[in-house]
């Protein structure tokens, strides 16, 4: 009755282990696929952000030399900044709250 307990002792210790490298191994490539998509989303992240912010330089920079034609060129440079400068500090304060 000993000896066949300890055998039924050892094919439960086996299953377990069988169990827990598979749920492991399992975990493992879960977190792998997690974090790669994780990794894209970021890189796909920064390079939006890099267009967006690329784009918005062409924009002002083409405001300040449609303002340009009637001040000027330091000026609008001057006026277009501080604008944006303003508009910043609203939004970053709008944020805070």
């Amino acid at each position: 009755m000993k000896e066949s307990r300890s055998t039924v002792d050892k094919i439960v210790e086996v299953l377990a282990r069988i169990l827990a490298e598979q749920l492991s191994q399992s975990l493992r490539e879960k977190a792998k696929h997690y974090f790669r998509e994780v990794a894209k989303r970021i890189a796909m992240i920064v390079i939006g952000l890099l267009f967006l912010v690329t784009g918005l330089f062409y924009v002002m920079l083409g405001i300040v030399k449609a303002i340009a034609l009637y001040i000027p060129e330091w000026g609008a440079f001057g006026l277009v900044g501080v604008i944006i400068i303003i508009i910043g500090y609203f939004t970053l304060k709008r944020a805070a709250r």
